[in-house]
């Protein structure tokens, strides 16, 4: 029904995406601008982009550190924080963009995708207008340009995007499961689950339940093809996610994030519906001095949705997030301290977004005339609102040599680093450093993200420390023999450290994925591969009754 209908009228769908797009670059015409819109986080992810690009060239795979962060101290940043923005700017970078180029182009793209696929999926169900309403609501909700705008969270706007892809593919799947559609669907949750880590874990929940609704009163062979999807994409995932669960402890990430800053930054109701446009921060009651809101037009078209009798998943979707959102559900977090980590529940208002735009093609099902009003009211709003503070331009050399950590309260610094105690090596240019003082000679140094190869001459026995921090998974030889790590002491507090007789040695320095979550992680991760290929080529075999 979905390709009849493409082919019926191919030129006026055609057409409504153009203008889709061209709508979504008027409203973001700020990243069409020379350099990187001044946000909260932009420039974060542009050193993480040049991190990357250099794991990428000293064949460091699975990306875990990055090596020139923190001073050049490096740190295991990609062990526990989402990289899939990173990666795929990685491409337009090697194609010869600049790295600020590269990440807008993603950004962009990752905006305008939420916006089509919304429309190609919702088309056969609802037709041209409402399809086209639930676009409009996607590009106009005022929350994802905060992320973008403000924030410069842009992770965040890149899993909104691949959320609704995987609504549309796990709906495709189900509708008429084929080994292709399956391949579609885990390659489209895989990518969800690299994308942004708060968002899967609030997300990954959402599609599971989507499912399990078109599943009611299906046969259970579909239901076990529809598990085999999450379970297939998750196993696949568990190189990440295995550490990012079980490694937090080498890090100040849960001396952090007690929760209790949780229950200080609940919005009002009468924030989620209207917030001036503002750049500044998120505080402690109703005060805050930057926008998380949906937008005051969005609400009217909500309102609209939820007249209609009949109400479904996304009604009750809405409404949830809606209580999450708000102080009335402080309970329910206090019932489940492990979710602490969101630090900010208004950053659930990404899943109002969500859920408002499928409502939105309720609404103008039931009500086109007044939607359509309503949208071009949500546009003229928000194109009147969304602005951008101020752009910088920098070479992309800026990034390659970053001197901070890309998180705003150290949560991925290693648990031994101290960061004042070895604040005066910072703009220090030495690689290794003497616990006695003395001079060090250092020949032929190779200093790649995962291995560091170079001779060291030292006048008297001694123990010599590198500029690098420590962290489960670094091991180091002198002269070819294993040498126990020294990180723990008072003058180079959490750099690997080792001892060595007078005379000249070679020291090699190695991380590896040595620790246990991160070698089970590994290998569940192969072994699902190998479960998707099985799946794949044995997929015809498995019919339904």
């Amino acid at each position: 029904m979905r390709l009849k209908l493409m082919r019926r009228l191919p030129v006026k769908n055609i057409l409504i995406i153009c203008g889709l797009v061209l709508l979504g670059l008027v409203i973001l015409r700020s990243f069409l601008r020379v350099g990187f819109p001044q946000t909260h986080d932009g420039d974060m992810h542009l050193a993480r982009l040049a991190n990357l690009n250099l794991a990428f060239h000293d064949h460091h795979f699975p990306f875990r550190w990055a090596r020139n962060l923190n001073h050049e101290f490096g740190m295991p940043i990609f062990n526990f924080y989402y990289y899939l923005l990173e990666l795929l700017a990685f491409i337009p970078m090697k194609l010869g963009f600049s790295i600020e180029h590269s990440l807008k182009l993603v950004t962009v793209l990752s905006y305008l995708g939420a916006a089509i696929v919304w429309f190609i999926f919702l088309l056969p169900k609802f037709g041209r207008l409402a399809a086209t309403a639930a676009a409009i609501f996607s590009l106009t909700a005022i929350y994802p340009l905060a992320v973008i705008m403000i924030r410069g969270s842009l992770g965040e706007v890149l899993a909104y995007s691949l959320l609704v892809l995987n609504f549309y593919l796990l709906d495709l799947f189900i509708s008429r499961p084929s080994r292709c559609r399956y391949l579609l669907a885990v390659g489209g949750l895989v990518l969800f689950l690299l994308s942004h880590n708060i968002t899967v874990i609030f997300g990954l929940p959402i599609l599971a339940l989507f499912c399990a609704v078109l599943l009611w009163q299906k046969p259970f062979s579909l239901w076990l093809k529809v598990a085999a999807v999450f379970i297939n994409s998750i196993g696949l995932t568990l190189f990440f996610w295995l550490p990012v669960l079980l490694e937090r402890s080498f890090t100040y990430f849960d001396s952090i994030s007690t929760g209790k800053e949780l229950f200080k930054h609940f919005p009002t109701l009468g924030q989620l519906i209207y917030m001036k446009w503002d750049f500044g921060t998120s505080l402690p009651g109703p005060n805050d001095t930057m926008s998380f809101t949906l937008g005051p037009v969005h609400w009217l078209i909500i309102l609209l949705a939820f007249l209609v009798k009949k109400r479904g998943f996304f009604h009750w979707g809405f409404l949830v997030f809606v209580f999450l959102a708000l102080p009335v559900s402080a309970w329910f977090w206090r019932l489940f301290p492990m979710l602490n980590f969101v630090q900010f529940p208004w950053r659930l208002v990404l899943f109002l977004t969500l859920f408002g735009s499928f409502l939105a093609a309720v609404a103008a099902k039931f009500y086109p005339k007044l939607t359509s009003v309503l949208l071009v009211a949500a546009a003229v709003f928000t194109l009147s609102t969304v602005y951008d503070q101020w752009h910088f331009n920098w070479p992309d050399e800026f990034y390659f040599h970053y001197p901070f950590t890309t998180t705003t309260q150290l949560e991925a610094m290693p648990k031994w680093f101290d960061a004042t105690g070895n604040a005066k090596f910072y703009g220090v240019p030495d690689k290794v450093f003497s616990l006695t003082g003395q001079t060090v000679g250092i020949n032929n140094s190779n200093w790649q993200t995962q291995k560091h190869t170079y001779q060291v001459e030292v006048g008297k026995a001694d123990q010599l420390f590198e500029r690098t921090s420590y962290f489960p998974g670094w091991a180091i030889t002198v002269d070819g023999q294993p040498q126990d790590i020294i990180f723990a002491n008072n003058k180079f507090p959490g750099l690997i450290g080792y001892s060595v007789p007078s005379g000249t040695h070679q020291i090699v320095t190695t991380f590896s994925d040595s620790t246990p979550a991160r070698q089970w992680g590994d290998k569940l991760s192969l072994l699902s591969l190998g479960l998707l290929i099985l799946s794949f080529l044995f997929f015809p075999k498995i019919k339904l009754k």
